[in-house]
């Protein structure tokens, strides 16, 4: 992720304009907020929350079920209560709950501009299920952009189910909303500066014009920084470069090749080389037919996985909108499995340069590209899964198509029908009336046709995912 980089200009050293005569002890802290402190859970999913007033809490949005649904709401003396999403906002992950009847004692708002490396933090959390554990931590950088947000980035031990917990500094006030764990990195998290929760609870604001303005300025960095980043994204592959390698269980090797077109794509000849030990060990000449845009991949795991930032942050950013992706197929029979060492990589040539080379494959998948009859294989695998792919992409659409068409009319038959109850009927051409009754048969034009295309892709044996 981008660092927010250079100084706030006004920001203290330490913690708090006017710190405690003595540091509070993380069992001191512990002690002071666990009553504010509640445990949440919808259906499997599961986090924690923390009260800013008495019957309102903040948590992460994907710790909810949506807006409306109820939760779950477990307190520290034992008591449980259901408490519901009264909003959120899933750019941010961040969701307001509100529990009747929680009667909380609010924790303290604190300033997180305030803060510097080294400051000592405690987090409260349930992780993996263990409720209402503390857990001590340090600032290991105030500011961090992550996806075109400031994060507060902490050492510390986070983990599924610390999600939405407070964030404590040395006074006991909230500092941050404990947002997500760093994957692939030893105790290191991300929590979501307490300052994007002014919005939703204009009453916590108690910032000064100093620390208005220190966030205000740490907003401007982040944005610099994230346009910087989205402007290196959008400078790669103009050149063609390796995203991952792909073993099918019968022992072929494809490459998944990426690539900016900006108009329609064409076939692309590739040689992929293996190197290893300073040089090239051996190399595989072979060509991309056919190209899938790689916006629609990402959407489509972005609808699977609607809460994830880097691919929400990438689609809202459009950077893959005119990269596609392609399948190469890998012949490595000039390489001989001995000498391949473990680290070896795959790189392509005259490729981009920014791109990071992949792994290679293993030595006994090596052997197995020796064979002929595999190649002809592949070629004819990588016909049929570009066949595959634009079948996809068309009942896709055709489904979404209709379904949306449906919308827009359920929407102008909802109008309509208010519309008539407000009005007495006439003979104009505009009378509700008589558009009501347009309306409902284009709507029952348009459900039938969605019937139809059911019956269609049943009858096709096409997969319910596709008619999604």
């Amino acid at each position: 992720a981008p660092v927010v980089s250079g100084p706030i200009p006004g920001a203290p050293a330490a913690a708090g304009a006017a710190p405690p005569a003595r540091p509070l002890t993380t069992q001191e802290l512990t002690k002071l907020a666990l009553g504010s402190v509640a445990e949440v859970a919808c259906g499997a999913q599961g986090g924690t929350a923390f009260f800013v007033t008495p019957e309102r809490a903040v948590t992460n949005a994907h710790v909810t079920c949506g807006a409306g649904e109820p939760l779950k709401v477990r307190f520290a003396d034992g008591r449980q209560l259901m408490g519901r999403t009264v909003e959120q906002d899933r750019e941010l992950d961040l969701a307001v709950l509100e529990v009747v009847g929680a009667a909380a004692k609010p924790l303290p708002v604190g300033d997180s501009t305030a803060l510097a490396p080294g400051d000592a933090l405690v987090l409260l959390g349930s992780p993996q299920g263990l409720a209402f554990t503390s857990h001590e931590a340090k600032v290991s950088h105030p500011r961090r952009n992550f996806f075109g947000r400031a994060f507060i980035q902490l050492n510390g031990s986070v983990n599924p189910g610390n999600s939405g917990g407070p964030l404590l500094d040395a006074r006991g006030r909230v500092v941050g909303v404990v947002s997500m764990k760093v994957t692939n990195a030893d105790g290191i998290g991300l929590a979501l500066p307490v300052e994007y929760l002014f919005p939703f609870f204009p009453g916590l604001d108690h910032a000064d014009a100093q620390a208005r303005q220190r966030w205000a300025e740490t907003l401007r960095l982040v944005r610099q920084e994230d346009q910087a980043e989205v402007e290196r994204y959008r400078g790669q592959y103009v050149k063609p470069a390796l995203a991952s390698g792909i073993a099918t269980p019968r022992g072929e090797l494809y490459v998944v090749v990426l690539r900016r077109w900006p108009g329609a794509p064409s076939r692309l000849p590739v040689t992929v080389d293996v190197r290893g030990e300073g040089r090239v060990l051996c190399s595989s000449e072979s060509a991309v037919e056919a190209w899938e845009p790689a916006q629609e991949r990402l959407e489509r795991e972005l609808r699977d996985s609607p809460d994830q930032p880097r691919l929400r942050w990438a689609a809202d950013h459009g950077l893959l909108r005119d990269v596609f992706a392609g399948l190469a197929p890998l012949d490595l029979s000039g390489c001989a499995a001995e000498d391949v060492p473990a680290a070896a990589v795959l790189a392509l040539r005259d490729g981009d340069e920014s791109a990071t080379p992949i792994a290679a494959p293993r030595p006994s998948l090596v052997e197995a590209s020796v064979r002929q009859q595999q190649a002809r294989d592949r070629e004819r695998s990588a016909v049929e899964a570009a066949r595959g792919a634009r079948a996809e992409r068309e009942w896709r659409g055709a489904f979404q198509r209709v379904r949306d068409e449906i919308s827009a009319l359920e929407g102008r038959r909802a109008d309509l029908l208010a519309r008539v109850q407000d009005s007495l009927p006439t003979s104009a051409s505009d009378d509700p009336r008589q558009q009501l009754a347009k309306v409902e048969a284009r709507l029952s034009s348009r459900r039938e046709r969605l019937q139809e295309l059911e019956r269609q892709a049943s009858n096709a044996s096409i997969p319910r995912e596709w008619r999604e």
